[in-house]
């Protein structure tokens, strides 16, 4: 019996918001952040040992003022804050 090839597509923006939080106080020398990184490749990580997929990709969100969304509702998630990761690395 032929199993069929599994593919995996990881929400790659959630799972960096999940790692952010998930793991705290890791940074540089410098004081950047890296908790989310760290936590993003060890879930990344044990995801792929654990499921072994035939094919793997991870998504990412476009920015917000991109988005298709923004331009059927010009007020889509107006009231939401940015991400922690996002402040960390945009310029202001």
């Amino acid at each position: 019996m032929n199993v069929a090839p599994q593919l995996y597509l990881l929400d790659g923006s959630s799972f960096i918001y999940r790692a952010y939080y998930a793991i705290r106080d890791r940074t540089t020398i410098a004081g950047l952040p890296t908790n989310a990184i760290f936590g993003f490749t060890r879930m990344l990580l044990g995801l792929l040992q654990q499921n072994n997929p035939d094919y793997f990709a991870v998504v990412f969100d476009r920015p917000r003022e991109e988005t298709f969304r923004r331009q059927l509702y010009a007020k889509y998630k107006a009231n939401r804050d940015d991400t922690p990761c996002r402040r960390l690395i945009s310029p202001p």
